[in-house]
């Protein structure tokens, strides 16, 4: 059936016919930037949801390995020989002794409110005498800030 076929059996005249056409032709153009927008929304969405993954990804992985490096220093201090304390100590072992992170001894470091460490054989420590005088110069002073 042609389309003159069509119109005549649906009774529409040329000019109907025109105008339908030009109406249909503006709806599919329409629907194509309305789906277009919607793809490049849900592209920009899919890249902000893989960015917050990743970011959550990131930190969970620094979790795990602060508690990993966590682990290792404890397991270093226990198997010292019977119970004898350090006599120098690493970051990680100093923020635990004082119940703080190690990037809050570092940041006092920088700040000069901490007990500067020293450099042996290569190793960035700290003096455990050092940290107990802080301490106990602490007692006056009130708690750490």
């Amino acid at each position: 059936m042609s389309r003159q076929d069509l119109h005549h059996r649906l009774g529409l005249s040329s000019d109907a016919h025109q105008q339908l056409a030009l109406v249909m032709d503006h709806a599919h153009r329409q629907i194509e930037l309305i789906l277009q927008r919607e793809i490049a929304r849900l592209q920009a969405r899919a890249q902000e949801i893989a960015r917050q993954e990743a970011v959550r990804s990131r930190e969970v992985a620094m979790r795990v390995l602060g508690d990993q490096h966590d682990r290792e220093a404890n397991c270093s201090q226990k198997a010292v020989v019977g119970h004898v304390q350090p006599l120098l100590l690493r970051d990680v072992q100093v923020a635990q002794m004082l119940g703080i992170h190690r990037n809050t001894v570092w940041n006092r470091v920088r700040q000069r409110k901490f007990p500067a460490p020293i450099k042996w054989d290569g190793l960035t420590v700290w003096r455990r005498q050092d940290i107990e005088a802080f301490v106990k110069a602490l007692d006056g002073e009130g708690a750490m800030k």
